[in-house]
């Protein structure tokens, strides 16, 4: 893990020079950066003490401890791409948008691009979020809706091919609305997402943030965790 700790924290690490082929290790590390392809010799006393005590605390606080909190709080992050997938109406995609602009705001830079129906995609670009466009029709997907009340046992008494069919190219849409040019965009610049948000309904998001290795966030503008007062919204059960 040592070239990553040098990517993300140079102090932490030292980068050397092998024949022309720049390689970041560790203290007792005799393994170079993957890009190099060679094996480096060990290297004694690359990190000092402080920059240890400092690496200690980063790892402790993103694993949750007190002692690192303070110190996580002053590690810059870097700007990331981002894409939102969004399965849904026009209600279901505002409040992503909001978010969007959020983190595209001066002082954190992030590029954003929500993935979301064709449908929405002038609502999008209208507030300079970049787009995407999945699968899915938003409209048939609201009657679906409301003909299985959206709950399980709905979704069980109103089975149908086409929704199963049209889930289908929903999920297939998201790989390339997290790693390819907007289509519709023949100036749009390269994307590769270094993180996903996404609603439940997308289904796919998971696999997609597994292949890329980057971090999942799944999120929903109403309540979708059942507690102990209240069921999940969409099991049709009460707890009483």
């Amino acid at each position: 893990r040592s070239w990553i700790w040098g990517i993300l924290r140079p102090e932490l690490g030292a980068e050397l020079e092998l024949g022309g082929t720049p390689m970041i290790v560790e203290e007792g590390s005799n393994v170079a950066s993957p890009k190099s392809g060679v094996t480096a010799a060990p290297v004694a006393k690359v990190l000092s003490e402080k920059t240890k005590r400092e690496r200690s605390n980063w790892m402790a606080a993103s694993h949750g401890s007190e002692m690192g909190v303070e110190a996580a709080a002053h590690v810059p992050l870097p700007p990331m791409s981002v894409v939102m997938f969004i399965v849904g109406t026009h209600g279901d995609v505002l409040p992503f948008i909001s978010l969007a602009r959020a983190l595209q705001a001066k002082g954190k830079g992030h590029r954003v691009r929500i993935a979301t129906h064709a449908e929405h995609r002038k609502l999008v670009l209208k507030y300079g979020v970049e787009h995407y466009p999945l699968a899915g029709d938003p409209k048939q997907l609201s009657r679906w809706m409301v003909e299985s009340g959206g709950t399980i046992v709905g979704e069980t008494l109103n089975f149908s091919t086409a929704k199963l069919g049209m889930l289908r190219e929903i999920v297939h849409s998201l790989w390339p609305a997290a790693t390819a040019k907007d289509p519709f965009d023949f100036e749009a610049k390269p994307f590769v997402a270094d993180a996903i948000i996404a609603n439940p309904v997308c289904f796919g998001h998971v696999h997609v943030a597994e292949a890329l290795g980057v971090p999942l966030h799944m999120m929903f503008p109403q309540p979708w965790a059942p507690t102990r007062a209240f069921p999940h919204p969409m099991s049709g059960f009460r707890n009483d």
